[in-house]
């Protein structure tokens, strides 16, 4: 399956949502991209929206590979097992960690200017982003979210790989997944449409938002 763009993956997903879903108290995207996503599902549901800023780890080797990622107030995700693959030194992560964790900080202030970051905990929230690869952004995410107490966690994906299925049950209580392939090489073959989604495009799409309940 090809989606045209990021706001058809959204109609796409709005749709798939299953009817016996419980309401949805928040839609959190994954800026900047997965903020297209989460608007999208929020026009057409009305749940409420808002963003989140996690920026992923990159190997030492290849800059687009992710062997972790950074989420707000310093919620970290490593993988192990891809640092060690690619001989990822616990000096390089610490470096990366603290150069990221900043970006974040900074990012998220930026997004959040117009009204405070929604509050996750007690409440269920639906996560969703333009899609999956190595999973570590969706992890870190996932960690945030639970370390704010977030009450269930809906996972609302165009396309993750077969291979990560199983983590995304374990971190999650409900999967909207579209595409499943076992063959993966990158989120943006999925899409016709894979442009750069700009800052300023985030908070209009936040602005437009509503008021926090």
């Amino acid at each position: 399956m090809l989606f045209e763009d990021r706001i058809d993956a959204g109609k796409q997903l709005a749709r798939a949502l299953p009817p016996d879903l419980p309401k949805p108290d928040i839609i959190y995207g994954l800026a900047r991209g997965g903020a297209v996503i989460a608007a999208e599902i929020s026009r057409i549901t009305g749940y409420p929206l808002d963003v989140l800023v996690v920026k992923k780890v990159p190997s030492p080797l290849e800059s687009e590979l992710a062997i972790g990622a950074v989420a707000p107030d310093n919620v970290v995700f490593i993988d192990e097992r891809l640092t060690g693959y690619v001989s990822a030194s616990r000096e390089y992560i610490r470096g990366a960690v603290r150069r990221l964790s900043s970006e974040v900080r900074s990012r998220m202030k930026s997004y959040h200017t117009s009204r405070p970051l929604r509050s996750p905990e007690g409440r269920h929230v639906l996560l969703s982003d333009d899609g999956i690869a190595t999973g570590a952004t969706f992890s870190a995410a996932v960690m945030w979210l639970k370390s704010r107490k977030a009450s269930r966690i809906t996972a609302a994906l165009p396309v993750a790989p077969s291979g990560f299925l199983p983590e995304l049950r374990k971190l999650t209580d409900t999967q909207v997944v579209l595409v499943t392939p076992d063959e993966f090489g990158a989120v943006g073959q999925f899409y016709r449409d894979f442009r750069q989604v700009p800052d300023a495009a985030v908070i209009e799409l936040l602005r437009k938002g509503g008021k926090v309940p």
